[in-house]
């Protein structure tokens, strides 16, 4: 399954929610600093959908294309 998300890093609070486009916004609390928001994204969503998760696409921006196995 692949997934189109926009992360919000630095928020303070870790959550998921869907927009009525299908894009996931994801709120994380670790900085876009050497690749911590990422590291942070992949266990969250890990977590969440109980799979393996990998970034395709975007591993510098804020919209991501994720791949769930």
């Amino acid at each position: 399954m692949k997934l189109n998300i926009q992360v919000h890093p630095n928020s303070g609070r870790q959550a998921i929610q869907q927009s009525k486009d299908g894009t996931y916004k994801i709120f994380l609390k670790k900085r876009a600093e050497d690749g911590r928001a990422n590291n942070e994204l992949i266990k969250f969503l890990k977590k969440h959908f109980g799979a393996g998760v990998k970034i395709t696409k975007g591993f510098n921006s804020k919209r991501k294309r994720i791949e769930v196995d």
